[in-house]
């Protein structure tokens, strides 16, 4: 008798479980409202050469950083599209990001540059199509600019009397029309190339960046030395701020400095300086080092 009860206490029950999930269904799948989106193919950026002499324009920006009034939505890789919960007349600040000191995972939205402001009709279900403009903050200073195309520059060997290591490359440049060539063989292994003087740089400053393009079969080092001299490098300390891989193709690399002189002791001047730090490798072959558009910028 017992056995029957259970039985059909169990046969009643299963009507009503199907009842309860079934019944349900409507509520555990509620409905999904459509996205706005925004597309992101290339973007653009604007330097005053003239009178706040900034350099190239070129730039490397692999991600975006983009933002509304209330949220953050997160980085996103170039070229990209990008869903919204938005609709209508909606403010956007979109920021250039960059991979600091060439590593993947050191991507920071770039901080010596604005991000770029709009305003857009954000429909739900539609795309809208954007192509940031970028500049830099008008209170950034640019100490040292070099792009090796005038008949003088700010960076030397740091030997005068090897003239080997330091030379102005027409058939390779990528910018302009020149660029820095540095070789090396068995005679000359290894190869310093500084600035020809020093500059200030804040050692309470938030950001400094040294931003450079190169070619290179061979890694480069790059840092800075202190001098309590602005013209020669007297009671020097040199500091290395990392660098840059082979890259068989033109790339361009983002340096963090910051760090390097926030660290006591302070200096009154800075020297750049680029370091061949692997010396002469006879397997690599023929060691070739091409070198654009130094930058230091700090803000």
């Amino acid at each position: 008798m017992r056995s029957f009860c259970v039985e059909m206490k169990r046969l009643l029950f299963l009507p009503v479980l199907f009842f309860i999930l079934f019944s349900g269904c409507s509520k555990i799948d509620p409905k999904i409202e459509p996205a706005s989106y925004i597309e992101i193919s290339d973007y653009s950026v604007i330097t005053d050469s003239v009178n706040l002499k900034q350099g190239t324009s070129h730039q490397k920006f692999t991600n975006v950083l983009v933002t509304s009034k209330t949220k953050n939505y997160g980085y996103y890789p170039i070229p990209c599209k990008i869903p919204l919960p938005l609709e209508g007349e909606t403010y956007l600040n979109i920021r250039a990001a960059i991979l600091v000191n060439g590593v993947k995972f050191l991507r920071v939205d770039y901080p010596v540059m604005k991000g770029f402001d709009t305003t857009v009709n954000l429909v739900k279900g539609q795309v809208t199509r954007l192509k940031p403009v970028f500049q830099y903050y008008s209170t950034a200073d640019f100490p040292l600019v070099e792009d090796f195309e005038g008949t003088t520059f700010t960076v030397t060997n740091s030997s005068a009397t090897d003239t080997f290591c330091t030379k102005i490359d027409t058939a390779n440049a990528a910018f302009g029309n020149s660029c820095l060539s540095i070789k090396l063989d068995a005679a000359h292994p290894v190869c310093q190339v500084q600035s020809t003087s020093g500059f200030y740089l804040p050692n309470d400053g938030p950001n400094i960046y040294l931003e450079f393009n190169y070619k290179s079969n061979y890694p480069i080092e790059v840092g800075l030395i202190g001098s309590s001299t602005q013209g020669v490098i007297l009671n020097s300390e040199q500091r290395s701020a990392g660098g840059a891989n082979a890259s068989a193709g033109w790339n361009k690399i983002y340096i963090d400095m910051t760090n390097i002189v926030r660290t006591p002791p302070y200096h009154n001047f800075y020297f750049l300086y680029l370091y061949t730090s692997k010396g002469f490798d006879p397997g690599v072959g023929y060691p070739l080092i091409y070198v654009d558009n130094l930058k230091v910028v700090h803000q």
